[in-house]
């Protein structure tokens, strides 16, 4: 049976021989069932009341307006306008059919009423139809199943209310093609708890729940890395690189693991995902690290100030804005295989700039060895080598390594000459293909050809990227 506390639940019925019955019922279980003999009485009294009930429970023969006759289609009427209400309120009830089930077409006007909607339900809500006079097998009636339902319902409600709210968000944390950890929920839902229900937030920790949320993204990024837009070089030992994942997944090269997503100027993140998800991470490890560490956010000094629970309740709301933003874009981009092709490892030059050379103050380049003298270093002079070593021949000049250009995504260009090449990689042209595709270089081989001393390599085997 229910605890001390009374649940009000709203039931609509025009049967007068059962209603005091079914009320004294319902007291048992500590439930207060409010009568109304037609929808519209109910819904007067569920529009002004709405946060006082529990649940509802209909009849599926009932009178619209009160003088009516009962009506068969009295589901069909009640449930849009029932809903009209739930959406305006952001909040559902649980709602349930109490019949005799003898009405004609019964059958077909439950199918119609049981939709995809309410059976998502039925785990926390229990089954839609109860039957006044059946008995189950330990004695108890179908009556007694629905008012058990409601107690256990209203034990969860708030939880229950609180999922409903963010339906969108919770239902792609639940589809099991955008891999997202159990983890995610448990983490948001008492903070979204807080926010709706203060009664929820005793005792709760709003800076511990700022390192729940930098868990919670990282989460998010090993669902990103299992669907494949996100590399295995961005986890380590089985852990996540987090600031490397933002760095790529927003269309920034690596610092340190030589990838990008894409060509320049490609993302998987649009800019404002990106920078809401820096600022939530900043956020989290100036609550997890010392002041010192992070002295640029004055974290401390701002908590002693105002309280952290609007902080913290704005970019949990940011954080469920970005989980519906990937989550439909996982659903857009299923194939693991075909979102791993986007990942482009970066050449030496896009990492470093050219090979053995630093910037200037103004901006040039100069060598190492020039560096070097310039900042007090020796620098002795290298041996003069036999003139027959200072000329290489055109292929030890000009040789790169094929591999280093495989699996590589570049732009298609043309010179003045006419020959098609991807930086120093000969391409012949085929299928259509014009300067300014993008193209992935699947097989790379020295070119033999009499283009070899500006294009060193060839591109055996290529694929357009249509994206």
């Amino acid at each position: 049976m229910a605890g001390s506390e009374i649940l009000k639940v709203l039931w609509v019925d025009n049967d007068a021989s059962i209603i005091e019955g079914t009320q004294l019922r319902a007291e048992d279980y500590n439930i207060d069932l409010v009568h109304f003999q037609d929808w519209e009485s109910a819904e007067i009294e569920l529009r002004d009341h709405f946060n006082d009930y529990t649940a509802v429970i209909l009849d599926a023969n009932c009178e619209f307006a009160k003088g009516d006759v009962e009506d068969k289609s009295f589901l069909a009427y009640v449930m849009p306008r029932m809903a009209k209400i739930f959406g305006e309120r952001h909040s559902d009830l649980p709602w349930y059919v109490l019949s005799a089930g003898t009405m004609e077409d019964f059958d077909l006007v439950l199918k119609l009423t049981n939709t995809i909607d309410r059976k998502k339900h039925n785990a926390d809500w229990g089954p839609l139809l109860y039957l006044k006079d059946k008995r189950n097998s330990d004695g108890t009636t179908d009556l007694d199943s629905l008012l058990s339902n409601i107690c256990k319902t209203a034990d969860t409600s708030n939880e229950g209310k609180i999922r409903s709210m963010y339906a969108d968000v919770f239902s792609i944390l639940e589809d099991p093609s955008c891999f997202f950890d159990d983890e995610i929920a448990k983490i948001i839902l008492p903070v979204l708890l807080a926010l709706h229900f203060p009664e929820e937030d005793a005792d709760m920790n709003y800076q511990n729940c700022f390192t729940s949320m930098r868990q919670a993204i990282e989460f998010m990024f090993r669902a990103a890395n299992q669907i494949g837009m996100l590399p295995d070089v961005c986890l380590k030992d089985g852990k996540i690189n987090i600031q490397e994942s933002l760095r790529y997944m927003g269309g920034e090269n690596t610092k340190h693991l030589g990838v990008r997503y894409g060509m320049q100027g490609d993302s998987i993140f649009p800019g404002i995902v990106k920078n809401n998800l820096q600022t939530l991470l900043k956020l989290a490890n100036s609550c997890t690290h010392t002041a010192d560490e992070f002295d640029d956010l004055q974290i401390g000094e701002y908590f002693d100030a105002v309280s952290a629970r609007r902080l913290l309740f704005s970019h949990t709301l940011q954080f469920c804005d970005v989980i519906c933003w990937l989550g439909k874009y996982m659903r857009q981009h299923p194939d693991p295989a075909a979102n791993r092709r986007f990942c482009r490892h970066l050449l030496r030059e896009d990492q470093y700039g050219p090979r053995n050379q630093k910037k200037s103050k103004n901006g040039r380049f100069q060598s190492d060895s020039f560096s070097r003298a310039k900042e007090g270093f020796d620098v002795k002079e290298k041996p003069q080598r036999r003139e027959r070593d200072l000329t290489p021949s055109p292929a030890v000049a000009n040789y790169i390594d094929p591999a280093v250009y495989e699996h590589q995504m570049l732009v298609l260009e043309v010179d003045e000459n006419g020959i098609h090449h991807c930086g120093k990689v000969l391409v012949a042209p085929k299928n259509g293909i014009r300067p300014g595709d993008r193209l992935e270089l699947i097989k790379v081989v020295a070119n033999t050809r009499d283009s070899a001393e500006k294009y060193p390599l060839f591109a055996k085997s290529y694929a357009k990227l249509n994206f």
